[in-house]
């Protein structure tokens, strides 16, 4: 079974449009908080 690929517009008439897909990350982490998940991905482990 294959499976669908999904897309979640955040505003009508977006269309899927890449250029709207990441342009509006708001980033609340902590520097401390990031910096741990940045050390824990780029490490290769299961991080949660």
């Amino acid at each position: 079974m294959a499976l669908e690929p999904v897309a979640g517009d955040g505003f009508q008439g977006q269309r899927r449009n890449a250029i709207t897909d990441h342009n509006d990350v708001i980033n609340v982490m902590t520097d401390r908080l990031m910096k741990r998940a940045v050390l824990c991905i780029n490490s290769g482990r299961r991080c949660g």
